[in-house]
């Protein structure tokens, strides 16, 4: 009876391993042993949630969505922040003030010249303090006269300087020359003269003739002296007062006045 006993139990056991592991292999289905890296459970593609971007925002998400700032723009490489895309407010009457202001030029100085010889500067200056006191001769850097261009006035183009040119040539004027470079293209000299009364009579010749002329000084650089004019008026009342002089002060002659640097 005790031996019966454990028989059972032994059966017991046995038919307890085969159960659990230790079954005979067969042709049917049989179970894979899956590697320690993979889950405890396989997922099935049906049972995938859908990634983050593939899942439709909730209707409370879209209304803040549409809250947001605007994406940020790149331009040139930099990042343009919201600051950069706000509308500057225009400055108050107090930063306004606090701003330093431009300096406008003077208009009430003049200066007339250049003259390379001092005398010439200072019968200028005799001349203009008998009408304006404070006038004074200073030292300038630029350009004097070195005789006196009597000139064709400049054309519009090279062609219509050749025309004028011919056209001189049929009234008789015989010395002249068409310049081509420079600052000067397009006019005619019709003479270079040492003095500026020569070049005025000179003009007044070919005014008789019906020809227009101008005269330009022709200047080369260095250092001269100017009458300089404290002027309060209008430039063209300035103007008025040298032809007046002009006409007063006998040989001295003054030229056209110009503003001051």
């Amino acid at each position: 009876m005790k031996y019966l006993f454990f028989i059972l139990i032994l059966a017991n056991l046995v038919f307890f391993l085969w159960e659990n592991g230790f079954r005979p292999e067969s042709g049917g289905p049989r179970e894979l042993a899956l590697p320690r890296s993979a889950p405890e459970r396989l997922e099935l593609l049906s049972e995938r949630s859908a990634p983050p971007d593939e899942i439709p925002p909730s209707p409370g998400e879209e209304a803040a969505a549409s809250e947001e700032v605007p994406p940020v723009d790149l331009a040139n490489g930099e990042m343009q922040n919201a600051e950069a895309q706000t509308p500057v407010s225009a400055p108050t009457e107090e930063e306004a003030d606090a701003r330093p202001a431009e300096e406008p030029k003077s208009r009430n100085c003049f200066k007339i010249g250049p003259y390379s010889v001092r005398q010439q500067a200072q019968e200028a200056l005799e001349l203009v303090r008998t009408h304006v006191e404070k006038a004074e001769r200073v030292v300038l850097s630029g350009g004097v006269p070195d005789g006196w261009w009597v000139l064709f006035p400049k054309a519009a183009s090279m062609e219509a300087a050749r025309e004028n040119r011919r056209m001189l040539l049929e009234k008789g004027v015989q010395d002249l020359w068409l310049f081509d470079k420079g600052e000067l293209a397009g006019a005619i000299s019709l003479g270079l003269y040492s003095i500026h009364d020569g070049a005025l009579r000179a003009q007044a010749d070919f005014t008789k003739k019906n020809i227009v002329t101008d005269i330009v000084p022709r200047l080369v650089p260095t250092r001269a002296e100017w009458v300089r004019v404290p002027w309060k008026g209008s430039p063209l009342e300035l103007e008025e007062l040298i032809h007046l002089l002009n006409s007063e002060g006998g040989e001295t002659r003054l030229p056209a006045p110009q503003a001051c640097d």
